[in-house]
């Protein structure tokens, strides 16, 4: 229950609590019911004993006790079927009914008890007077019978009635939770693209509406602040791009020079190299803050996927050759779609290059491209350890590292990069799998031309298994 929506819980609740009511009312009410007619009961018995002493005082001396037609005259009559047992003061029975065994109102102690004779419940009272004890027992028939037909009913209606208040429940909790509802749709539409919007304040300044405008003016505060953090990063970036330029040109010029010794060349290639790595920070962080803002925009073309993704591959070759990594790719001949050649590239590159960067010497890297929902889906998967479940829900967070060490080059930017252009061309990046064998990757991206033909080896060995890629 604890996992149930609100709406189910109150109906739940309701139910339940509704439930437990009925039924100790219901106990309490058959408890009550019954004590009241033995009550009554009883005292029609110790009626019908005084008018039994009565009629003993006023035939003084003069009733045959033998007799039990004599006896059963003085007897007062009554619908219900009477037991009847005369006891004398030395313990003698002068009469005892035709339907009582001996043993049945033996021992009886003045007062009203309940017991029983043969298969039936018996409320007796026993009464003495002038030195006679008259046992008085009428059957429990008709209170058992209303009993059981009052359970009856209980157990009849208690369903209807728990289920007229399960729906009542429901019913008010959904009239009460519809201006939730309509809260938590309007929160749903807001993005980093919409935090202009805002949630429609009820009518009712109740607590709901009060939550409503706390929640606006929060909105309006992250409004203002996001928009200050993206233009201020758009205005770095920006600012930044222009003299990282003109200083790595200058770099590069200087690198060029045949005046500088081995050690001073080796100090400005150090320093050419973290000129790059700033200016591909600043780059990155310039088209994540156009994301974030809604102004990124694709040059889109028909351009060839599987021919992007061998560029890309053969492009990544050249560093795997370093640690004996091996690219196998299984790609259909053609696979046209609506795409922006530089950015799809740039979102391959990034996987390929974690794919790369985290394997082991000797690995494998593995490409797979294929047409399917109307797009196109490209896995990039390698070998080597596993992302640990502890990262896994962070690794598309910006300047988020699996592990960063010196050793390790990056800057955590890659595949929060790569989801944005991924879905900027209608698609997303996924992590489909990791562990001690493969770690794997799937780009899914829109705009599918027409469909893919049969699947050739243009480049490399295009005949491995499709499995998916790296980790930033």
């Amino acid at each position: 229950m604890r996992n149930w929506p609100l709406g189910v819980k109150l109906t739940a609740w309701s139910a339940l609590l509704a439930g437990f009511a009925l039924v100790l009312c219901g106990i309490g009410a058959g408890v009550f019911i019954r004590q009241e007619q033995i009550e009554a009961l009883d005292d029609q018995l110790s009626n019908e004993a005084h008018t039994f002493f009565g009629e003993v005082a006023r035939q003084a001396g003069t009733i045959d006790w033998r007799d039990h037609g004599a006896v059963e005259r003085i007897l007062p009559l009554t619908r219900t079927k009477r037991f009847v047992q005369i006891v004398s003061a030395d313990g003698r029975v002068l009469y005892r009914s035709r339907t009582l065994q001996r043993s049945d109102f033996a021992g009886s102690l003045p007062g009203a008890s309940t017991i029983r004779v043969g298969r039936n419940q018996v409320r007796m009272g026993a009464f003495a007077q002038d030195g006679l004890t008259l046992c008085l027992g009428a059957e429990l028939s008709e209170i058992n019978a209303d009993e059981s037909q009052l359970r009856l009913a209980f157990f009849v209606g208690l369903p209807v009635l728990v289920s007229a208040i399960a729906f009542c429940g429901w019913w008010l909790a959904r009239k009460a939770l519809a201006p939730m509802r309509e809260i938590t749709l309007a929160a749903e539409q807001i993005t980093a693209q919409r935090l202009h919007q805002r949630l429609p304040v009820p009518r009712a300044r109740d607590e709901v509406g009060r939550l409503t405008s706390v929640l606006n003016a929060m909105f309006d505060r992250l409004d203002v602040s996001f928009r200050q953090a993206a233009r201020f990063s758009a205005d770095a970036s920006h600012e930044l791009k222009t003299p990282l330029t003109i200083l790595r040109t200058s770099i590069e010029d200087l690198l060029d020079s045949p005046t500088l010794s081995a050690n001073d060349r080796r100090a400005v290639a150090g320093l050419l190299e973290q000129t790059r790595r700033l200016s591909s920070i600043t780059e990155s962080l310039l088209l994540l803050s156009r994301a974030d803002a809604g102004r990124l925009k694709l040059d889109l073309a028909e351009a060839d996927v599987c021919e992007i993704v061998t560029a890309c591959s053969e492009d990544t070759a050249i560093i795997c050759e370093e640690r004996g990594i091996t690219i196998d790719m299984k790609l259909p001949s053609v696979l046209h779609a609506a795409v922006d050649t530089g950015r799809l590239s740039q979102i391959l590159l990034n996987l390929l290059d974690n794919a790369v960067k985290y394997n082991r010497d000797g690995g494998e890297v593995k490409i797979d491209v294929a047409a399917i929902d109307g797009g196109i889906a490209i896995s990039v998967a390698n070998t080597g350890p596993g992302i640990s479940p502890s990262a896994i829900p962070h690794l598309f967070e910006r300047f988020f590292r699996v592990n960063p060490t010196p050793d390790t080059p990056g800057h955590g930017l890659g595949l929060s990069l790569a989801r944005e252009l991924a879905r900027a061309h209608g698609g997303d990046v996924t992590l489909e799998r990791s562990d001690d064998e493969w770690t794997v990757f799937r780009v899914f991206i829109g705009g599918l031309s027409e469909p893919h033909s049969r699947e050739t080896s243009p480049a490399g060995r295009r005949d491995a298994p499709a499995v998916v890629a790296g980790g930033e």
